[in-house]
């Protein structure tokens, strides 16, 4: 991105000193008077205006045209830039159609003469080419076609008015670049059951303090920016930001007030920033994108779902304002990073729904987190005072950080402190287990995963699951691992009475309940794998594209004694007496993994692992 897009940005500045330059020259002469050396007249029947003599050619580009009294005919395409012309304020009546407005030159201030009830209907549209001032256009327009309003020069295109109907058209914002001077700055309520499109990678800007009408089919920001700025609410529902190469913004100021059931969906490339306070529906990732908040919050009524196996991120501050329950949806593989500080004063619960993860790096100040998914808790803030439920089979908890509660209700749901393959400790104020829940802990040479209840943990008998980091080196005998660190000893794990002992990829722990100051659960190293351990696969063979050439990639993960030597080969049928090496690898620490390519493989395959 070639500027720096936040909603206070200075790059706006002298835009806006520019239109505050021409709307002063306005006020000075009753609104209405001419810009850069031209004598202020009142509106109604125009007096004193210079009359020139030509023919008529239909484009309203030849001094000609402008006669006292004299308004263009229906259809013509007014052009603005003849040298006689320049810097012409026309107050005729322009009530009509016409095809198009094209400000070859800059410094042009437009009136209709009736100021809210003249309107103008254009069929193509407006292009601004200064080079130097902005063109201003003041008056109601409605659209014949869908069309576009464009910035094509150095300087910008005011458009102000009453109303600006689409007419059920589309209309497009272009603004060519992203320069200071270059903006689409409209002011004006916009209705019509039309969309509004904005491309180009430049700016465009509509003043919040009219109304954007709920029949207003969407709000599509392709590329470049739209910043929303005003204390007004919009009624329209959709809004898209991205999809284009380049990328695309919307930025929410001033108090914005979307509907409650608004959406908005972020495509390739696109991103929200929020100012102050806002409240939307739903937010919607069909790419990697970000929304971001600064100091007021970003207020979610319904859902956030991330629908691709991408990365949705918000930041800032977040809250879930429903009167309803709100959910986190992510489809199979996505990531929802909420990056925010979270509230939820008014929702009574926050679901965690769907294949993906969904991860909290902030606060949590939720009444009830229900988890129906993976949900990661990852650092967090210091207000960190919410419930978190495993309310489904297949529920995850993971993470590194604290909460206040943790309750597994009656299904198959997983504890994993630290994380899947990570090393880690998870805080919580209270903890209440359940027969069917596994807390599953992570072992390394010297680490392992730990839960830490400051106050009460209550097991009720829930399961216990011990595995060995992958590729980490054995511990040695001896070796203690507290795995829970609780105030108050309590019910043991399901089948693990104290002196137990637990079987880890050939690693042998014995459990007690009885470590630390008497109530920490602590494993400790009693056994490692011998010379007898059986070879075991971890998980069943994987097959991927070849890393070169044609065939497959295969790869395994096994576990066995330590030091042994084994090898992976293939063959075409599991009764063949003949299996091709296709790769040996060492299991120096009682655990081993290999990716190969198999060129020969075509169709049906098999595989074993074998010690020589």
């Amino acid at each position: 991105m070639k500027r720096r897009i936040r909603s206070d940005e200075a790059d706006y500045t002298a835009c806006w000193i520019r239109i505050l330059l021409i709307l002063a020259c306005f006020a000075a002469s009753g609104v209405h008077g001419a810009v850069s050396g031209l004598q202020p007249f009142p509106l109604g029947e125009p007096t004193g205006i210079r009359t020139w003599s030509g023919a008529v050619d239909g484009r309203w580009s030849k001094p000609g045209n402008w006669s006292e009294g004299i308004a263009p005919s229906n259809g013509n395409r007014l052009v603005f830039g003849d040298s006689s012309a320049l810097r012409l304020s026309h107050t005729n009546d322009l009530g009509g159609s016409y095809h198009s407005i094209d400000f070859t030159e800059g410094g042009y201030v437009i009136w209709l003469q009736a100021f809210g009830t003249n309107s103008l209907t254009l069929s193509a549209g407006i292009a601004s080419r200064a080079t130097s001032m902005v063109n201003s256009l003041i008056g109601d327009i409605h659209l014949a076609t869908s069309q576009t309003f464009s910035v094509i020069g150095e300087n910008g295109l005011a458009v102000f008015g009453q109303t600006l109907d689409t007419a059920s058209h589309t209309l497009t914002l272009h603004v060519s670049d992203n320069n200071a001077g270059q903006l689409l700055y409209l002011s004006t309520s916009i209705r019509g059951a039309g969309a509004i499109r904005k491309t180009g990678p430049g700016d465009a800007f509509w003043n919040g303090s009219s109304i954007l009408t709920s029949d207003v089919a969407s709000v599509e920001v392709a590329e470049g920016g739209f910043r929303v700025d005003g204390d007004a609410t919009t009624g329209c529902r959709n809004w898209h930001v991205g999809g284009a190469d380049d990328p695309a913004w919307l930025i929410i100021a001033g108090d914005q007030l979307l509907p409650a059931d608004s959406v908005i969906t972020l495509r390739t490339n696109g991103q929200v920033f929020v100012s102050n306070e806002a409240t939307v529906g739903s937010l919607v990732f069909e790419s990697v994108g970000v929304v971001e908040s600064s100091w007021e919050p970003l207020v979610i009524t319904s859902n956030i779902l991330v629908t691709a196996p991408v990365t949705g991120t918000v930041a800032g501050v977040l809250e879930f304002g429903g009167v309803g329950f709100c959910s986190l949806i992510t489809t199979t593989g996505a990531v929802l990073a909420i990056d925010a500080d979270v509230s939820a004063p008014s929702s009574p619960a926050v679901y965690v729904e769907g294949g993906g993860t969904t991860i909290f790096r902030g606060s949590l100040l939720l009444p009830e987190l229900i988890i129906h998914g993976a949900c990661a808790v990852q650092h967090g803030g210091y207000l960190n005072f919410s419930t978190l439920y495993l309310a489904r089979d297949g529920a995850v908890l993971e993470g590194t950080g604290r909460v206040f509660r943790v309750e597994c209700l009656p299904y198959a749901g997983f504890i994993r402190p630290g994380g899947e393959a990570v090393v880690g400790s998870f805080h919580t104020w209270q903890f209440l287990g359940h027969a069917a829940s596994i807390l599953e802990i992570d072992v390394g040479e010297t680490t392992a995963d730990r839960l830490v209840v400051v106050e009460e943990a209550d097991l009720q008998s829930m399961q216990l699951a011990v595995r060995r980091l992958p590729y980490s080196s054995p511990p040695s005998i001896g070796t203690a691992f507290p795995i829970l660190t609780r105030g108050s000893s309590s019910t043991p794990f399901g089948g693990l009475a104290e002196g137990a002992t637990i079987l880890a990829d050939g690693v042998e722990f014995a459990i007690t309940y009885e470590g630390g100051d008497g109530n920490d659960v602590v494993l400790t190293v009693t056994g490692l794998p011998g010379d007898d351990a059986p070879v075991v696969l971890v998980s069943p063979f994987t097959l991927a594209p070849p890393s070169n050439g044609s065939g497959v990639q295969v790869s395994v993960s096994v576990t066995g004694p330590l030091s042994a030597s084994l090898a992976l080969q293939g063959a075409d049928s599991p009764a063949a007496t003949n299996w091709t090496l296709l790769g040996s690898f060492l299991l120096t620490n009682g655990v081993g993994a290999l990716s190969v390519d198999d060129p020969g493989a075509n169709g049906g395959r098999y595989y074993r692992i074998i010690q020589p």
